[in-house]
């Protein structure tokens, strides 16, 4: 397994990359898994630009959370 720090879609995150898959953790507007799947594909939709609605987003991914806030 390996780690980064990296930016993605301009936001502060990590990358963890293991031989089956890469998942990248957006803790920049978030925290947010914003990519997992293999180096050809995002199995989770994202969209950098953000569907708005007033001060609502969204970018996709999926929370990280283990209850409702």
């Amino acid at each position: 397994m390996k780690t980064n720090k990296v930016i993605f879609d301009g936001f502060d995150a990590l990358e963890i990359i293991t031989p089956l898959a890469k998942m990248v953790l957006v803790y920049g507007c978030g925290p947010r898994i914003a990519y997992f799947g293999t180096e050809e594909a995002n199995f989770f939709y994202w969209d950098k630009d953000a569907v708005k609605n007033k001060d609502w987003r969204l970018r996709g991914g999926h929370r990280v959370w283990l209850t409702r806030p």
